[in-house]
């Protein structure tokens, strides 16, 4: 038997029993990163009426919400490759005519239909090949139809790690050891797996994904915002702070204030043809000027060396 199917067997083996309490106490309750999942929907644009594909449903809980949305007239698959799950997923989404649940595995499975939306919510990195998950998602989707995904993120994943570290040190023999759970870890190689598989539009909600990690308000605006932003941030201050100090008329409007900008001075001295007081306050505004770019300057730099 193959690597692949040695570990697909070991991982439906592990689903089937831990399927019931892991629904209890996380899924059905959105707990932990299960959070983001309203975020997943939002970003699917699920309309009424449209037939979606929810990969790797597990116990149902983005099938349900999906089912909601799609409404009576809307069509909902739920596919996954453990019975157990299923199972739950069945009875707690409930018997209704336009929902089907499937059991089978993502790299292998075939439809004689297409789907407005696909969804697959932290699974992708469960599968051996996700080349072969996301060309059969491509493959299964109407022009023009969305794909969305969502994946646990390589550094700090809360709940998880407060769960898995503890397996990994004392009983790392029950956890399937390939392939690795954060291969798509970070959103460049997670990008560069979609395109290698022939996606071109690839958006990303960093919001949402934010909210893994628990990080909403403020929390969310300085934690990710602002570390995205900062570069941009600081350089707009160098640059209005270089522009207000040599601009002469906007410091003008300081005058009536009493307070006399190095440009003012500068002007002053220099229509009086006192050019030796002039040169000092003209120097300054060059020196100032020059901080800067100085700082602009070693920013590029940085990001030119980050980049090779």
């Amino acid at each position: 038997e193959s690597k692949d199917i040695k570990y697909k067997q070991r991982t439906i083996m592990v689903w089937n029993e831990v399927a019931p309490n892991y629904h209890k106490r996380w899924a059905k309750n959105e707990i932990g990163p299960f959070n983001v999942t309203n975020g997943l929907i939002k970003s699917a644009k699920i309309k009424s009426g449209q037939k979606v594909l929810d990969l790797a449903c597990g116990t149902g809980l983005v099938t349900k919400k999906i089912l909601n949305k799609v409404g009576k007239n809307g069509e909902v698959y739920g596919i996954d490759s453990s019975y157990s799950a299923l199972k739950i997923a069945k009875k707690w989404v409930g018997d209704k005519k336009n929902i089907h649940f499937v059991r089978g595995d993502a790299e292998t499975i075939e439809f004689n239909t297409k789907f407005d939306v696909i969804t697959c919510q932290f699974a992708l990195f469960f599968f051996p090949n996700e080349q072969k998950v996301l060309k059969n998602m491509k493959k299964f989707l109407k022009k023009n139809g969305i794909i969305a995904l969502s994946i646990h993120g390589k550094f700090n994943v809360p709940y998880f790690d407060s769960i898995l570290n503890p397996i990994k040190k004392f009983i790392p023999d029950y956890l399937p050891q390939y392939p690795e759970m954060d291969r798509f870890g970070t959103k460049e190689i997670f990008k560069k797996t979609l395109s290698k598989a022939g996606y071109q539009k690839i958006s990303q909600t960093i919001d949402d994904s934010a909210r893994v990690l628990k990080s909403t308000g403020l929390n969310l605006l300085f934690r990710v915002h602002f570390p995205i932003l900062k570069t941009s941030f600081f350089t707009s201050i160098l640059l209005v702070t270089s522009e207000v100090v040599k601009e002469l008329p906007a410091t003008l409007i300081l005058r009536p204030f009493n307070f006399e900008t190095l440009a003012v001075s500068t002007y002053i001295y220099a229509s009086e043809e006192r050019m030796v007081e002039a040169a000092a306050p003209a120097t300054a505004i060059i020196l100032i000027g020059l901080i800067p770019i100085f700082f602009i300057s070693q920013m590029i730099r940085a990001s030119r060396l980050e980049k090779s």
